[in-house]
């Protein structure tokens, strides 16, 4: 195997005891050309397969063995004379690997024959691969075989889904050349396996899906306490407001399905939205909440915190609740919630679904592949204005951009006056350029700006 067995990645505890008591490894035959082994069977339902470690020393074995779904397999790869020393072990989809079971020894008798021995196929999933949705994946695998067992003496092949965030589907799920399509953007993990009827083998590529990008991307932060709120929504404050502290301004609502809060959206470029939130969720995993924009009705959608961040602020996609029920961010039944947006100033409105949620950001975003970072660096260079240009609805104003960083464009209509004030909403930016269309330049004949990174 080319390192020592118990390196190799475990189930679960209470998996390993169970394993441990029902795989009972046992010669059951000697024959001319070589041994069988027979074990009993896990009772747990998440085992797939097992598989067979082989050495010529006890305790180290290099030569696994993967046997497929069965529980016993005869070995006739062996040198007359030579004692071999084996352990069988479970394993799941995923790939995790039980402890091993007892260890038994068997020597070669003398003059034993040797006759042809079945090799499991020898299997490629082909080379990992980036693609832009909605277009499929090629996946140009690869599979030989030595012909063994003569019974049924054909390999068959099949694509299957490792992990991914969303739904997979394959063209032909058991062609070795095949192409795959993906329900949302992600990193997926697709398997190739062979099976030769006796043996099995498999290999594992990464498929990358990312959405296009949009045109003109733009990422509007909007702090959850400057909006209208709605009683019971309140606003709670620990310590300095996004400060050194750390403390946050955020707002929560005390009572199941009331308290809200509105916020007037500005939109420059019409296209497809999506919404995360910033959001603490007080030892749970999931909650769920109200959205609606410009008084449409509203639409049941849910925030998934994850397993590590039940109990820490974190930034989370708002994802359609069709259903009704639990679903994280990243399954198959789960996709972001989209907003189609004109250019102009939308009314967006969050109602409280469950109660204890804390809301610190609202990010309105068309760059589907934008993350919001937990933290950002400060810029090694300060943000620097690239272009200016007239349009009939105002000032198109283009700066230089470190992407996860909060920006605000300023202006003054007179070099002496006091203070810049406020040309733009709190922008992240999802690139290395950020640009916003001042609608408010047209009415003055004389206008100054300036770049801000928001902290």
């Amino acid at each position: 195997m080319g390192k020592p067995l118990a390196t190799f990645k475990a189930l679960h505890h209470r998996l390993q005891v169970e394993l441990l008591a029902m795989l009972g490894l046992s010669l059951v035959v000697r024959i001319a050309s070589g041994v069988t082994l027979e074990w009993d069977a896990s009772p747990d339902s998440r085992v797939v397969g097992y598989a067979i470690y082989q050495g010529t020393s006890s305790g180290q074995y290099d030569v696994r063995v993967d046997v497929g779904n069965r529980t016993t397999v005869t070995l006739t790869n062996l040198l007359e004379g030579q004692t071999y020393y084996f352990v069988a072990t479970a394993y799941t989809a995923d790939g995790q690997e039980s402890e091993p079971s007892n260890e038994v020894a068997y020597t070669v008798a003398a003059g034993q024959s040797n006759p042809p021995v079945n090799v499991a196929p020898v299997v490629t999933a082909g080379e990992d691969v980036a693609v832009t949705l909605p277009e499929t994946a090629p996946l140009r695998g690869g599979v030989s075989d030595d012909g063994l067992p003569a019974v049924p003496g054909a390999v068959s092949v099949a694509w299957s889904v490792v992990s991914g965030p969303g739904a997979v589907v394959f063209e032909s799920g058991n062609a070795v050349e095949t192409a795959a399509s993906f329900s949302v953007a992600g990193q997926y993990v697709l398997r190739l396996t062979a099976n030769d009827g006796e043996l099995v083998a498999w290999d594992d590529v990464t498929v990358t899906a990312r959405y296009a990008s949009p045109t003109n991307p733009v990422a509007v932060q909007i702090e959850a306490e400057s909006g209208r709120l709605l009683s019971p929504m309140t606003v709670v404050v620990e310590g300095q407001p996004d400060g050194s502290s750390n403390g946050v301004c955020y707002i929560v609502s005390p009572t199941p399905e009331q308290g809200a809060a509105q916020y007037d959206l500005p939109v420059v470029a019409a296209d497809s939205y999506v919404v995360w939130a910033r959001v603490l969720l007080d030892g749970r995993t999931n909650a769920c909440l109200h959205l609606s924009e410009d008084g449409a009705p509203e639409e049941s959608v849910r925030v998934t915190a994850g397993p590590n961040a039940t109990n820490t602020w974190c930034w989370v996609p708002l994802v359609v609740n069709a259903r009704g029920d639990i679903q994280a961010a990243w399954s198959a039944a789960a996709s972001p919630v989209s907003l189609s947006l004109q250019p102009g100033y939308h009314t967006l409105t969050v109602r409280a679904g469950d109660t204890g949620v804390a809301f610190d950001k609202f990010l309105v975003t068309n760059d589907r592949n934008f993350v919001p970072a937990t933290t950002t660096s400060v810029p090694a260079t300060p943000p620097r204005i690239t272009g200016l240009s007239l349009h009939p609805d105002g000032a198109q104003v283009t700066w230089s951009a470190q992407p996860g960083l909060t920006y605000r464009l300023v202006y003054k209509d007179n070099l002496t006056d006091t203070h810049w004030l406020p040309a733009s909403p709190d922008l992240v930016a999802t690139a290395n350029v950020l640009s916003w269309l001042d609608e408010t330049a047209g009415s003055s004949s004389r206008r100054f700006y300036g770049v801000l990174v928001v902290r």
